[in-house]
Parts: structure tokens; sequence; C-alpha cells
């Protein structure tokens, strides 16, 4: 059985190169279930374009998978070389995730809903998340939603952005709580330590059809 994870720093992992493991669910479910084999394609600061390019290369093998997708934060823009990721995939027994390598060599912006929070080396990027119509971006970021939820065995948000998700899709601070929530943040970014991630973990197993073996 395979499993292929999808989505930003909440999925990828957070932190120093050595401590990444270990801030990530994705990870968790490969030490729980050993003969499963966990690709985590997700990539932190990347964008929902980004995470769907992966999903297509995932769907073009047609291979019989569980496609687990987190959706990350509207308003993000990230150029990657496909090959590039492709090529400094690492892997470490049942798991694999991109090697520090390929996260150096995929630029990554955050919009956000605040434009001042553009990194100012994107001059592009910059002008865009300042003219971008936020109705455009909330429809264009929405109607992607519809493609995931049709490919992916589970989709979900780690947090919500007001008025720009899916109401039926589950959410992980929803189903916490603000407390609980808090109670697993390790940083300022909202990712989760250990203990959050083997909550999210089993959170994920339990939102499967299928019984991981």
């Amino acid at each position: 059985m395979r499993i292929h994870t999808f989505g930003c720093s909440w999925t990828h992992g957070h932190g120093p190169v050595d401590e990444i493991a270990l801030h990530s669910w994705a990870r968790v479910l490969s030490e729980r279930h050993p003969k499963v084999e966990v690709t985590n394609h997700a990539l932190c600061g990347s964008s929902l374009d980004y995470s769907v390019a992966q999903l297509g290369e995932v769907l073009k093998h047609k291979e019989e998978s569980i496609k687990i997708f987190q959706i990350t934060a509207p308003f993000r823009y990230t150029v990657w070389s496909q090959d590039e990721i492709r090529k400094h995939r690492l892997r470490n027994q049942n798991y694999s995730f991109y090697t520090e390598t390929a996260i150096q060599k995929t630029e990554r912006y955050h919009g956000g809903w605040n434009s001042n929070r553009v990194r100012e080396d994107k001059r592009f990027h910059k002008y865009l998340s300042v003219k971008r119509n936020h109705l455009a971006e909330k429809w264009n970021f929405l109607g992607i939603h519809d493609f995931l939820i049709k490919n992916c065995d589970f989709v979900f948000y780690h947090m919500r952005w007001d008025g720009i998700s899916n109401p039926n899709l589950p959410c992980i601070k929803d189903t916490l709580g603000q407390q609980q929530f808090d109670k697993y943040i390790h940083d300022s970014g909202f990712h989760f330590g250990r203990e959050g991630c083997e909550w999210v973990a089993s959170w994920v197993e339990d939102n499967l059809k299928v019984k991981l073996p």
C-alpha cells in the first residue's frame, strides 16, 4: 500500500532540517505503519497550485494509492522546476520527502491577505498580491477544491480563512477547538510539535475509508 500526502509546512514539517521529521504527521503515519510506503509531496511555504501540480504527476501513473491533501493558504506563489523536484527526493525506509536541496531550489512567496507580508525580492508577486482582486482569488482557490475532492481520498484544512474556505471540508482547528489547537502549536506559524502531529495522524487515520496495515 502507498500513501501520497500533499500540502505546505503543516504537512511537510517545520524547523531545522534535523527536526522536520519530528514535526510531520505524515512521518508519524509512516512510523506507525511500516508496511505502508508514504511519499510526502508537501513543501513548506508552497502554494495550492504547487500541490495540485504534484498531485497531477501522481495521477498520471494511475496507481492504486491513498491520496491525502491538506489545503494551504490562498495568495501564495511558487516557482519550481518539476524535474529538479523529482531528482532530489530523499528516501528514508518507507518514507520519502523533499531534500534541503530541492527546498532551496523552489522559490516561495506569501502574499496572504495583508500585502505588506510579501517578500520584497519578488516584485511581480508583490504587484500581483496588491492588485489581485480578492473575489478572483477566492473563486479560483475554491474552484480547485472540486478537483481535489474528486481525486483524493481525504481533503482537509489545517485552519480556515474567513470567506475563502469550503464549509463542508473538515478542518483541524475546528475539530480541536481554539484552546487545544493553541496547546499543540510550537511556533508563530501555527505549526504543531510532535504531540500535535501524533493527533493529526490519528485524525487522518480515522477519516480514511480503509484501515492501514
